[in-house]
């Protein structure tokens, strides 16, 4: 995947290369801050949110 973004002047752009991340390293980074919300429980962060987030996860690979 390539990013591009505008210099400081703001009229050219520069490829910029973005690191790809396998399904194990995104699964591994949803199920952290999955671990984070439960952890912290943000007001905003309602039982609702919890099970779709759960049920999400529990579609994923299991992380290794």
């Amino acid at each position: 995947m390539e990013l591009w973004v505008r210099n400081i002047a703001g009229s050219t752009t520069i490829p910029s290369a973005m690191p790809s991340a396998n399904s194990a390293d995104t699964n591994t980074v949803l199920r952290e801050l999955f671990e984070l919300l439960q952890d912290y429980a943000p007001t905003w962060y309602t039982e609702d949110l919890h099970n779709r987030t759960a049920a999400a996860l529990s579609d994923l690979q299991p992380a290794n």
